[in-house]
């Protein structure tokens, strides 16, 4: 069984980011399983913490990324970069044993400004060739998501469609990668 990982950069209840990647798991065939991490209990990183051993929250982080075949990174922009959050995940997972390094990974992201996610993905992009983790080639980013959402629902059949046609993409690529 294929395993995928998504990893939100928003720590938000509501986060855009956090729905989309919940909708590209639901184009996953049934042979992958698909979760997400929930960041909320990850402290922030500061290497005394490791003093006695990760805390239980990032030993999870580096377990639920070593065990999945890829992971897909669910970005928001924050002031044309990636969050301090989505940083401050990176930033544990590459500590020993460092299970991101050389993962297979994707990136998608949404916000509501017109650009969408383009400037916060090239950043975490340089982050990941930085890790030698192997990329999803090209870019999946939503803009103006505000009218994209009823609640929690996804309305928005465009966004539906090019989520379908990336998890297609996605599995394509990791086979391409595995072999």
């Amino acid at each position: 069984m294929t395993r995928i990982l998504g990893i939100c950069g928003s720590l938000r209840a509501d986060s855009y980011n956090r729905q989309l990647l919940a909708v590209l798991g639901e184009y996953f065939p049934e042979e992958v399983s698909f979760s997400i991490f929930d960041a909320v209990d990850v402290p922030v990183f500061n290497a005394d913490l490791e003093t006695d051993g990760d805390p239980a929250a990032v030993t999870a982080l580096k377990d639920a990324i070593a065990a999945a075949d890829l992971v897909v990174f669910g970005t928001p922009e924050y002031n044309g970069s990636i969050p301090g959050s989505m940083k401050n995940l990176i930033d544990w997972a590459s500590r020993a044993p460092n299970p991101l390094h050389g993962k297979p990974a994707a990136i998608i992201g949404g916000s509501t400004g017109r650009f969408g996610t383009a400037h916060a993905q090239l950043m975490l992009r340089h982050i990941l060739v930085y890790m030698h983790c192997p990329l999803l080639p090209g870019m999946v980013a939503f803009a103006h998501l505000r009218d994209s959402f009823d609640g929690s629902t996804l309305t928005d059949d465009a966004i539906r469609g090019r989520l379908e046609k990336t998890a297609g993409a996605i599995m394509d690529w990791l086979a391409k990668v595995e072999a």
